[in-house]
């Protein structure tokens, strides 16, 4: 039964890639009419055929033609997941760390071990978003940026409402991080006098 449905599916396959025939027996290494008679069930396609389809570049489902289930495309996972990390990096303000990123893809391919606190993965992720500006790891990070900045609102003699004050402990914590983790007492001043 799957073997009768098989050029219809070899022809759907075809069509939603946006191959012609002549087209898609290149990718299978054949000439058009040998693609022609699969497409209409007077030949059956070689194994030779369907493995050049499922080397090609162009992501065609082997599977389905196969077996009338769809398949996820390894490669199209791939690309998201580069879009996906892309985007984190952007977002996180780590465009720098290409080299981490790639680091951590690599060692995410090579481990063993599914992820858990102690796997060189996990490790390499969290030296990795330590060094956003974005992240807070710790409430130590938190902690001493509450206490520097309440020092110098102390030391100024003003009070913010909470949003400013929010907004300060934040932006205080992200000029730390650029700053290697020091928190400048003059650079907290100076944000109190914009945000006041």
């Amino acid at each position: 039964m799957l073997l009768d449905t098989l050029p219809e599916r070899l022809r759907e396959e075809r069509k939603r890639k946006g191959f012609n025939q002549t087209e898609f027996a290149a990718l299978g290494g054949v000439k058009k009419l040998s693609q022609l008679l699969y497409e209409k069930g007077e030949r059956s396609p070689s194994l030779q055929y369907i493995a050049e389809l499922w080397s090609s570049e162009e992501g065609i489902d082997v599977g389905y033609i196969l077996t009338g289930k769809r398949s996820l495309d390894q490669r199209l996972i791939e690309k998201a997941s580069w879009r996906v990390l892309d985007a984190m990096q952007s977002w996180l303000s780590l465009m720098q760390y290409e080299k981490d990123f790639i680091k951590i893809m690599s060692l995410a391919y090579e481990e063993e071990k599914d992820f858990d606190r102690g796997s060189e993965t996990y490790l390499a992720v969290r030296e990795l978003l330590a060094k956003s500006p974005n992240v807070m790891l710790t409430s130590f990070d938190l902690e001493e940026v509450v206490e520097r900045v309440e020092f110098v609102l102390g030391a100024m003699g003003c009070s913010l409402d909470s949003r400013s004050k929010a907004s300060l402990f934040f932006r205080v914590y992200q000029l730390s991080k650029a700053a290697g983790g020091r928190i400048d007492l003059n650079m907290v001043e100076g944000i109190i006098r914009e945000i006041r």
